[in-house]
């Protein structure tokens, strides 16, 4: 029995080779004699994947810096940048406090991609607040 995984890796192949209906089932019969995919074996799938990479076929594996449902580098960078923009100078624990009383996560290795863009709005909200409250602040006593 496929799993819904492989079942898209076979698509994602046959979509990628751009093969017609008449080749991918053509394929089909000669790797793993059935007529759909779903009645594959395990043996039958991985020689229709051989044979598929023999056409062409590469597989999109994600890199192995990012981890799936987890914020990207990128935006775990971001966060830390928004941060030191708002924090100046703090104590990096701060940081890990602030994520643990807004978002219950204790450290910032553990946002997730739910996370992450809340956390970075929050933190550009923080720092256009911070310096509408500087600018407001070095304005003279009575000026417009």
């Amino acid at each position: 029995m496929m799993t819904p995984k492989q079942l898209a890796m076979i698509q994602a192949a046959k979509r990628q080779l751009g093969l017609s209906e008449e080749e991918y089932r053509g394929l089909l019969w000669r790797m793993g004699e059935v007529e759909s995919a779903r009645d594959l074996t395990t043996n039958g799938f991985n020689a229709l994947i051989r044979a598929f990479e023999g056409l062409g076929f590469q597989r999109t594996n994600p890199p192995p810096h990012v981890r799936r449902g987890m914020a990207t580098p990128a935006q775990l960078a971001l966060v830390e940048q928004l941060w030191s923009q708002w924090a100046e100078g703090d104590k990096p624990e701060a940081l890990r406090h602030w994520l643990e009383r807004s978002f219950k996560i204790s450290a910032l290795r553990f946002m997730t991609t739910d996370h992450a863009p809340m956390a970075i709005n929050a933190l550009r909200v923080m720092n256009k607040r911070k310096a509408f409250h500087e600018a407001q602040a070095e304005k003279p006593v009575g000026a417009a």
